[in-house]
């Protein structure tokens, strides 16, 4: 039965009781185990006898503030690493820079968003165990390998001149060789080497030599034979009358050339981790008290070989357990000794900054910064000189730890936190250095895709909201006085009922992207021509086009195209995709409208940002569930709206479709939050197909929709 992880322990301090209320809920429901108290003294006094995981602290309460409880926690050595969140009401910036000062490790501002402490709350608790993981594998690795160096060198004095058995890594080739050295040393036929499991009170044979069969993985139980008695009582046995032995163990029962054994302990901190035994026929020759004495001479060397072998095989298990860790985390690790050299550093670290670990391996942190002030273009540059400074500062204050945003710019726009924080020993020594790269790209990003959100929603439904409050003031007040021109109560009516439509239709523009992500809005498919299609489409856009003087060209298959689609969607889709070719491009020029039948599917185009397996099925499958298995397939439709407007840059020709997303530098001409081509994505993926542009900047773009919709009207 395996032990389940303890939940992490967190310490709220808040002399205010319905912020210690709210923050417990918050955080219990996300599984954590935490302790309250309710002032700054009773706050410290619960970190000294608890020893929290993560402490989440007002910044003013009763006592001495934040500040002074971070630095007294700070200041006692004897608690070790623990990350601090201050908490306040204000805005003020320079109490995050006191508060960073002061040693917290993070500043959140009231009201609290149950995403952003949980987010953050997660990041510090990772931090936190990565940390007392690496300083716990460091120090048994330190250990683990003074021990076997000290034990390498008796190895290699001893073994190097007396049996030959040094610079053996492989456990079982140095216990194959212990074997065949003991029968050199003693003069023996045979011999076996068993390796205890104290646990089950059993030893197995793990090497032989010049045995008449077999014997390997054969098991005894302790008692259980010579080896089973010397394994039980520590101590060397002889007998020399093997098979008229009363005591013989099962396996060997049957074989009668094995008439002569002596078997030794292999002792190593003193238990019993193995039984070394020789085998002879008694009536060639049979052991005597030097064969003992030179045994026990063998068995200590052979039991400190095989301790390193095993020692060498767990500080590998360790080695390897180290680097899964470091590779399972998701931040950046770069861990400096004491001098600030890479000791290690993980995948991510390459991922995220773009050097190789041979690169940085044992190069200072000031020629690491030189490094990537050469491979990345970033704000604050990494640079020799800003390395100094802070190298100097955490020489000055290393439990102050260090902090920085930067932003990088190449490949691609980044955001990188960067941390460092001092690695102490037991002795509370600094032994090195660990640096966290936290990857917040996304974080930022949909911090932004909130913000646009936000900024689009309050500016696109305010003018029709205005136009509808105004209209109904001014027909409210004109009635009052009972001298409404009918005219003006008219038009006042018809604005009224505009903008209403508009803010509904912005609303319905919503919940229908929204169910069509859900997979909750259905394809209604129905038969209809090509030109059918096509000449409804236009004629929605037509006046729009003669108000810009465009024209509209259109080139479609000379034979009737029978097509089975859901006419209403796809007619919005072809109406989206001219309307905004008529929106961005100049007057007096032409949009071009065309269609060819194919006979699959175009595969190109990467327009899905959005999660794939709830938006879209494949086209296989969709011809699946439409057709059957083998029902007749229909041919592709490629339709395409090709324009000579500005363009698309080309960082933005993947993103168009997702939602929200618009052009930098295009003006908006009329309401909408941006889902237009999220919808044509949506419905054309919907049916099976595809939808992607094509776009030079200054040379105008290409929308190309894919979707396998042709059928034989005659079948």
């Amino acid at each position: 039965m395996t032990n389940r992880p303890q939940p992490a322990k967190i310490l709220l301090i808040d002399d205010n009781d319905e912020n210690l209320t709210l923050l417990r809920n918050l955080l219990e429901r996300e599984g954590y185990r935490v302790v309250t108290a309710n002032d700054s003294t009773n706050g410290l006094q619960q970190v000294r006898q608890m020893r929290p995981d993560l402490i989440l602290s007002d910044l003013r309460m009763q006592g001495f503030d934040g500040f002074e409880l971070t630095r007294r926690i700070r200041a006692d050595k004897t608690l070790g690493f623990i990350p601090i969140i201050l908490i306040t009401s204000g805005r003020d910036n320079n109490d995050k820079i006191k508060a960073l000062d002061s040693g917290a490790d993070d500043f959140l501002v009231k009201p609290i968003q149950r995403l952003e402490l949980s987010a953050r709350v997660r990041s510090l608790l990772k931090l936190k165990q990565s940390n007392d993981e690496l300083m716990k594998s460091r120090e048994e690795y330190a250990r683990l390998f003074q021990e076997a160096q000290q034990r390498a060198v008796e190895l290699s004095t001893l073994n190097e001149t007396a049996l030959g058995i040094s610079g053996q890594i492989s456990l079982q080739e140095l216990l194959q060789l212990i074997a065949i050295k003991s029968c050199e040393l003693v003069h023996a036929q045979s011999a076996v080497v068993y390796l205890c499991d104290h646990e089950s009170q059993t030893l197995s044979i793990h090497a032989e030599y010049n045995m008449p069969r077999s014997f390997l993985g054969e098991t005894l139980r302790f008692e259980e034979g010579v080896a089973g008695w010397v394994a039980k009582y520590a101590m060397p046995m002889r007998q020399n009358n093997y098979f008229e032995w009363d005591g013989k163990a099962a396996a060997f029962a049957q074989d009668r050339d094995i008439t002569a054994i002596l078997g030794v302990p292999l002792i190593n901190n003193n238990q019993v981790v193995g039984v070394l035994e020789v085998l002879n026929d008694m009536y060639i020759r049979v052991f005597n008290d030097e064969d003992v004495r030179l045994l026990n001479l063998l068995a200590p060397q052979a039991s400190i070989a095989i301790r390193n072998a095993l020692l060498y095989n767990e500080i590998s298990r360790q080695h390897e357990l180290v680097n899964s860790v470091l590779n399972a985390v998701d931040d950046g690790i770069l861990m400096l000794d004491s001098e600030f050299r890479v000791a290690l550093s993980n995948p991510r670290f390459t991922q995220l900054l773009k050097l190789e670990p041979a690169q940085v391996y044992g190069q200072t942190m000031r020629d690491v910064a030189i490094m990537l002030d050469e491979a990345l273009e970033s704000e604050p540059p990494f640079s020799a000189e800003s390395m100094a400074r802070i190298l100097r500062e955490l020489r000055r204050n290393p439990d102050h730890g260090f902090s920085r945003k930067v932003d990088i710019r190449d490949p691609r726009q980044r955001s990188i936190e960067w941390s460092a924080w001092p690695v102490r020993n037991q002795q509370r020594h600094i032994v090195g250095w660990l640096n966290v790269f936290h990857d917040t790209t996304q974080q930022r990003e949909l911090e932004q895709l909130r913000e646009d959100f936000i900024h689009m929603l309050v500016h696109d439904l305010r003018n029709p909201l205005t136009s509808v409050i105004g209209g109904i003031e001014l027909a409210s007040g004109t009635a009052e006085e009972d001298e409404t021109d009918p005219q003006q109560k008219a038009f006042l009516m018809e604005t009224i009922k505009k903008n209403s439509y508009v803010l509904l239709n912005m609303i319905n523009e919503l919940l229908e992207v929204n169910r069509m992500e859900a997979g909750k809005l259905p394809i209604t498919l129905e038969e209809a021509t090509l030109g059918e299609l096509i000449e409804s489409s236009l004629a929605q856009v037509v006046i729009t086009a003669q108000d810009k003087r465009i024209t509209l060209k259109k080139g479609l298959p000379e034979e009737e195209t029978w097509i089975n689609v859901d006419i209403e969607k796809m007619r919005r889709v072809i109406v989206n995709l001219i309307s905004n070719s008529i929106k961005f491009s100049p007057s007096g020029l032409e949009i071009r409208i065309g269609a060819t039948v194919e006979e699959g599917v175009r595969r190109r185009g990467n327009t899905s940002a959005l999660d794939p397996n709830r938006l879209r099925q494949s086209t296989t499958q969709f011809l699946r569930d439409r057709y059957g298995e083998n029902g007749p397939r229909p041919k592709a439709l490629l339709l395409s709206i090709s324009d000579d407007g500005p363009g698309i840059p080309a960082d933005m020709v993947e993103r168009i479709f997702d939602k929200f997303s618009q052009v930098p530098g295009q003006r908006r001409e009329k309401q909408g939050f941006g889902l237009g081509l999220t919808w044509c994505k949506l419905v054309s993926e919907a049916h099976g197909g595809r939808v992607w542009v094509e776009s030079q900047q200054g040379k105008g773009s290409t929308f190309f929709i894919s979707i396998p919709c042709v059928i034989d009207h005659h079948q």
